[in-house]
This record gives structure tokens, C-alpha cells and sequence, in this order.
């Protein structure tokens, strides 16, 4: 895990919260086993006919660390 009080519960909860955002519902989630500060979901997304089509998302896990990355400024050629 990524932090020690990212429970099972608190990454469903993200789940769940982030497929919502999106407008969409979680289906499954995991943690990447490469980088455990991700989150990836799996999200059932309609069509313009209506039919379901899956779809994954990632999204970091707050606290690890990458949310607080500053972009480093562009320097001028």
C-alpha cells in the first residue's frame, strides 16, 4: 500500500469517488503492483447507442507523495 492508512475500504472509497466524478461506476479497482502510489479502475462507460463499454482510469493515491510533484518551469531556447 501505498501509505499505512490506505485501508482496502479508503480504495474503494477513491474508487468509487473518482468513477463518480467521471460520471461513470466503478466496477473493480487495484493497486499497480509497479508503482504502488496508483490506483487503477475499471468503469463501465455507456455509449452514445447505450451500450456498455469498459473502460480503466488511474488515479494517484493522495499522500504518496506524486500529488505534490511542481512542474519545473520551461526555460526559453
Amino acid at each position: 500500500m501505498a501509505t499505512a492508512d490506505y485501508t482496502p475500504d479508503r480504495l474503494a472509497t477513491l474508487a468509487h469517488e473518482t468513477a463518480r466524478h467521471l460520471g461513470c461506476q466503478a466496477l473493480r479497482w487495484w493497486q499497480d503492483s509497479y508503482d504502488p502510489r496508483r490506483l487503477f479502475i475499471e468503469v463501465s462507460y455507456n455509449l452514445s447507442n447505450g451500450q456498455p463499454f469498459p473502460v480503466w482510469i488511474s488515479t494517484p493515491i493522495p499522500g504518496s507523495g506524486e500529488n505534490n510533484r511542481q512542474a519545473e518551469p520551461s526555460r526559453g531556447l
